[in-house]
């Protein structure tokens, strides 16, 4: 199989969640064009998209469900089960360890941690919260490869370091400092303030070039 581009991946992605949704319903085919309707890009996109990953439909039923979930497994590693560390506990890390604990198969959050001793030694929808100057022993009993940093700006950095230097390989950062991290380590940013300061602009002056919803640049 071909090497794959970010954007693809991204687009790979959704489509298993989509899938995932109607795994469990009456429909056991979708059309590519029923698909592009639900992520808002071209039919075109997603049987280029598809034949990436080495997968195509048939004319008269389009894909079948199971199948095709197999195949974005394969092709996005979702069969191998990735250790997950949620590194800060407040409200946000508290809520990305319930609602991924409910979503994802394959990704296991095994541990948090947080600076605040109240916070420690609890339990969080089956997560157990460890203090921070346990991170490095805790990240290398439980095998962790991705962390989640929900943590203030001026503590990301070095924790982000912290976590490479422990063995942590992906990093998905929710705080508004931009990390400084070796290239073999892959990192994804989500700064909501950044986000939102956009959608408040684009109220104000709206774009008939702007994209919505899952609609994504190709």
């Amino acid at each position: 199989m071909q090497t794959i581009s970010e954007k693809v991946v991204g687009r790979l992605s959704r489509y298993r969640t989509l899938l995932t949704e109607q795994k469990d319903g009456e429909r056991t085919h979708l059309f590519s064009h029923e698909i592009a309707a639900a992520m808002r890009l071209s039919d075109s996109q997603v049987r280029r998209d598809l034949m990436t990953i080495g997968t195509r439909g048939l004319p008269s039923r389009g894909y079948e469900i199971q199948g095709l979930l197999l195949d974005l497994d394969q092709a996005l590693n979702q069969t191998r089960v990735h250790g997950v560390a949620v590194v800060g506990a407040g409200n946000m890390g508290r809520a990305l360890i319930a609602n991924l604990e409910s979503t994802r198969t394959n990704l296991r959050i095994k541990c948090a941690f947080d600076a605040d001793k109240s916070k420690c030694n609890r339990v969080y929808s089956g997560v157990k919260c460890h203090p921070m100057d346990a991170l490095e022993t805790v990240v290398a009993q439980e095998g962790i490869t991705l962390a989640i940093l929900c943590v203030p700006a001026a503590s990301a950095q070095a924790l982000a370091e912290r976590l490479v230097h422990a063995g942590v390989k992906g990093v998905l950062n929710f705080s508004s400092q931009a990390l400084r991290l070796p290239r073999t380590i892959a990192l994804e940013e989500i700064d909501i303030g950044n986000y939102l300061a956009k959608l408040a602009y684009f109220t104000i002056h709206p774009s008939k070039e702007r994209r919505n919803g899952r609609h994504e640049d190709r």
